[in-house]
């Protein structure tokens, strides 16, 4: 069987839909398209990390951005989406596929490394039957996902950024699990509901196999097609478990700069922690992100971001015997509104200051209490850390990371003479978090 990608008719009855409108990120997102997809991509491969018995998580990621496609490659897209060149060209409204498969027709290779992989049942396709399936978030559903209150990852929203990225609103994914079936391809694309020749047709469609039309498409299992796909693109995947994510026909609004930026900008956390390692490739060079290069790439970003990169890198490595541990009396109830002696005592303000005084920075670890709100939900001792640096300079917002990633779209006012950066790493307090924030 030829796999290929298959449109879905449409019924009467059934919305008329544009999805894409781009009103899956916000504005500033989508004017540094390359910086989402870093962002989006290496937040869920973090999320999908493969942990050992301590709870360590040592994730690669290989990014590989080729402006321009060999022609074998361009072949190979063209060949691919020709088995429904009408639907994408009435979807696109384009007048002709073949445009977009020139000499600037690029792509974009993204793959993870020390990770699950998408697990779950492959052909599951009822939204009841699909807690907790990675496969069924990533492929088959929009708006939802398989986290957990421990599990940080979007797979629900994040992923669209991957289509977005692409003039022909499309991804392909290879991933590799321990479960069976062991490897497995499959595509997705979302255009706009569309006409051929007087029936209507939906937005969505998967590259994969069909026996039957009203069954769903399946992906690819045949390992001679899936040892072209991995020859074709330049994959480094053999039998290790995770996800490599083509992105064909790449937007012009990538760039290598911005994907460099995107990185250092937002993972340089998990990056000094020795959790995260990234290798950015192009045909003209090649950049190895890691503990001990990392300060090498602080060029990217304006003075202010490279000064607290600088104080980071500091924190990374601050030991916990080293921290301000406040007292648990203070966790039970805080009212952050007022910092009042329960919460921080005398005794601990001036062993603040005598730290910032002596050492110029300091770190706090802040004990909170968790109770989740589900039934049977137990209450459990949780922390976070909040380090400070004294400095001269005015300006500075403080820096929140969740699980090894900047959050984005927290309002703090500005601070003169103190750097801040809040990290927020135990499980269940920064599982808590995510959910506040997306709710």
């Amino acid at each position: 069987m030829n796999p290929k990608w298959h449109f879905n008719t449409q019924r009467l009855c059934d919305r008329t839909r544009d999805p894409n409108n781009d009103a899956f990120f916000t504005a500033e997102s989508l004017d540094n398209l390359s910086e989402a997809l870093v962002r989006e991509g290496i937040q869920n491969s973090l999320d999908a990390a493969l942990r050992t018995n301590e709870n360590i998580r040592q994730v690669r990621v290989r990014i590989r951005y080729e402006q321009s496609a060999s022609a074998e490659a361009r072949g190979y897209i063209a060949k691919m989406f020709g088995t429904a060149q009408a639907h994408f060209e009435h979807g696109l409204s384009i007048s002709s596929l073949e445009q977009l498969f020139g000499k600037d027709c690029g792509y974009l290779l993204f793959e993870d490394f020390g990770t699950k992989g998408l697990l779950g049942d492959v052909e599951e396709c009822r939204l009841e039957r699909a807690a907790q399936n990675a496969f069924f978030s990533f492929f088959r559903a929009e708006g939802l996902s398989s986290k957990s209150l421990g599990s940080l990852g979007r797979w629900g929203i994040g992923k669209q950024v991957f289509p977005t990225s692409s003039r022909l609103h499309g991804m392909l994914g290879l991933t590799v699990r321990d479960e069976t079936p062991r490897r497995v391809l499959m595509g997705s694309a979302v255009v706009r509901t569309h006409s051929i020749n007087g029936q209507d047709f939906q937005p969505d469609a998967w590259f994969g196999n069909r026996v039957d039309i009203d069954k769903p498409v399946s992906p690819v299992t045949d390992e001679n097609t899936i040892d072209e796909f991995i020859k074709i693109f330049g994959l480094k995947r053999a039998d290790e478990s995770g996800l490599s994510i083509v992105v064909p026909s790449v937007d012009e609004r990538v760039n290598i700069e911005d994907l460099r930026r995107g990185i250092v900008r937002s993972f340089f956390w998990p990056i000094l922690q020795g959790e995260l390692v990234v290798d950015l490739e192009t045909p003209g060079g090649a950049w190895h992100l890691d503990a001990e290069t990392l300060s090498t790439h602080r060029d990217l970003l304006p003075a202010n971001e490279a000064a607290v990169l600088e104080f980071a890198a500091w924190a990374s490595t601050a030991k916990p015997s080293e921290y301000v541990l406040l007292p648990d009396q203070g966790a039970v109830r805080p009212d952050w509104r007022a910092l009042n002696s329960l919460l921080l005592p005398e005794d601990k303000l001036n062993e603040i200051r005598d730290h910032l005084e002596k050492d110029k920075h300091v770190c706090v670890c802040i004990p909170v209490r968790v109770r989740p709100k589900y039934e049977g939900g137990r209450e459990s001792a949780s922390s976070f850390l909040v380090f400070i640096e004294s400095c001269r300079d005015a300006g500075y917002r403080t820096l929140f990371l969740r699980d090894g990633i900047v959050i984005t779209d927290v309002r703090c006012p500005l601070m003169s003479g103190f750097r801040s950066v809040v990290v927020v790493d135990e499980r269940g307090l920064a599982g808590l978090l995510t959910i506040w924030l997306e709710s």
